[in-house]
Parts: C-alpha cells; sequence; structure tokens
C-alpha cells in the first residue's frame, strides 16, 4: 500500500485513528523487510501485496503436480509426432529401404501367386457343371469375401494378442477351436439370413440356395481355423506374422474355399450324364 492508496483511503471517509493504525503497521512491516524497502526481486511488488496475493503451499504443490503431469503426457505425444518427419519415424528411407522391402515381400508374393492360379484349376475341373449351373457362379465373389473377411478377423485378433506379450493365448488349440466354433456360429447365422434372401428376393433356384447356405458355414469354418491357425505356426517358424499370415489365408481360403463349394454344389446340383 503506497502513499497514493493512504490518501485515497482518506478521502472514502476513514477515522484518523484507522488510518494512523494502518500507517503504523506499515512501518513495523517495512522494518522488517530487508533494506531495498519491502521491494522483492523478480518484480517491483510490494511485500504486503505479496504476502496477500502469494498461493498456499498446497495449492503450489498441486499447481506444480499437475503441471509436471501435463508434461510429463505432452512429452509422449511429442516425441511421437511433434514436427518429426517421414525419414526420422520410418526406420530407414529410400532406395535402400525400397529394396528391402521389395526382397523380404515378392518371394512370398510369388509363392502365393502360384496358390492362387490352383483357383483355375479348379474351376476347370467343374466346368461343366458350371455351364449347365450359372447361378453358381454368381456366389463366388460373395463366399471368397465373406471367408476372407471372417478369416481376416481371426487373423487379426490372433496376431494382436501375440504383440501383447501379456496377452499371449495361453493355448493356441484352444485359440483355434474356440475360432473355429465362432466362425461356424457366424457362418450359420450369415446363412440363414442369405438363403431366403436368395430364393425369394433375387428368384435363385432352390437348390443353388441351399448350396450357397451350406457353404457359408463351411467356409466360415475354415476361414477362421486358417486365420487362428497360421499366425502360431509362422511364429513358431521364425518368420513375420504380419508379412505372411494375411496373404496366405487369403489364397488358402480361395482354393480351397471354391473347392469346397463347387464340391457341395455338385452334391445339390448332379451332373446328368
Amino acid at each position: 500500500i503506497s502513499a497514493a492508496s493512504l490518501l485515497l483511503l482518506e478521502a472514502h471517509g476513514l477515522p484518523e485513528t484507522l488510518l494512523r493504525e494502518v500507517e503504523g503497521d506499515l512501518r513495523k512491516v517495512e522494518a522488517d523487510e530487508p533494506s531495498k524497502g519491502g521491494r522483492v526481486a523478480d518484480g517491483g511488488q510490494p511485500s504486503t501485496l505479496r504476502r496477500r496475493t502469494s498461493v498456499p503451499p498446497t495449492s503450489k504443490a498441486t499447481a506444480n503436480s499437475d503441471g509436471g503431469a501435463k508434461e510429463q503426457s505432452a512429452a509422449p505425444l511429442h516425441g511421437h509426432a511433434g514436427g518429426m518427419d517421414d525419414s526420422a519415424a520410418i526406420e530407414g528411407s529410400g532406395p535402400r529401404a525400397l529394396f528391402g522391402i521389395v526382397r523380404q515381400r515378392t518371394p512370398w508374393l510369388m509363392l502365393f501367386l502360384v496358390g492362387l492360379m490352383l483357383t483355375a484349376v479348379v474351376m476347370h475341373r467343374f466346368e461343366k457343371l458350371l455351364e449347365r449351373e450359372l447361378e453358381l457362379a454368381y456366389f463366388v465373389p460373395l463366399l471368397i469375401g465373406q471367408a476372407g473377411n471372417s478369416g481376416g478377423q481371426a487373423v487379426s485378433t490372433v496376431i494382436r494378442a501375440l504383440g501383447q506379450k501379456d496377452k499371449v493365448p495361453r493355448s493356441a488349440l484352444a485359440t483355434v477351436s474356440l475360432e473355429a466354433t465362432a466362425g461356424l456360429v457366424q457362418g450359420t447365422i450369415l446363412a440363414c439370413a442369405t438363403g431366403p434372401f436368395l430364393y425369394f428376393a433375387m428368384g435363385i433356384s432352390y437348390n443353388v440356395c441351399l448350396a450357397v447356405g451350406t457353404s457359408i458355414p463351411a467356409l466360415s469354418t475354415l476361414a477362421n481355423t486358417l486365420g487362428s491357425m497360421l499366425p502360431f505356426v509362422v511364429n513358431y517358424l521364425g518368420f513375420d506374422p504380419a508379412v505372411i499370415v494375411g496373404p496366405l489365408m487369403t489364397t488358402s481360403c480361395d482354393t480351397l474355399g471354391l473347392s469346397i463349394y463347387l464340391a457341395i454344389g455338385s452334391l445339390f446340383l448332379p451332373l446328368k450324364l
């Protein structure tokens, strides 16, 4: 409180005795302060005002702890994406990294391409059936795509569990059995919804609807079994499941799934020789 503040108090009509008491208190406070006249070094603020506006120790500790928490939470975010370019975020870049990726993946893709060629062999094997029952060919993409979707879910679940050391499945056999059962149940539900729609809404023949409805649970079970088993096998052999399992599961489902579908179709729609 300065002399101007005292004049302001006096202008408001405060009693003279009260003003004298305030002046006396100020003199006592100034006598206790260092020789700098009661000013603090960080902003020239009077000591009495500093005492009134100071934060309690508990509040300061809370503020410091909150500030430290904010800094700690912000640090990982900054370290993860705070101004880092792609060359720093990705280990290795340029022609050397490109050559490494191509060298690692291309042999596997060539192997999977050979597996996909087997689908042409399967189609040729059932050529007469497809010529007579063209409706069977309509649902080849549907069944193969549905099997890939179901197996992809199983692959993602198992690979994620393998990547988290604290959530590794206790038993590979139990995991495969669980996923296979789930695929059977899911496929049955989808078949019950798809069959009536094909028959009543699209006018597909009854035998073809039976073939499609029977194939969906079979392919879902196959896809879930492969999708949950292959990550364990590939990981046990020392390869990277993220690179191999997805394409391998898709190739297997395409070839085996098409064979199963056309074999079931031949049961419901036997050839008349």
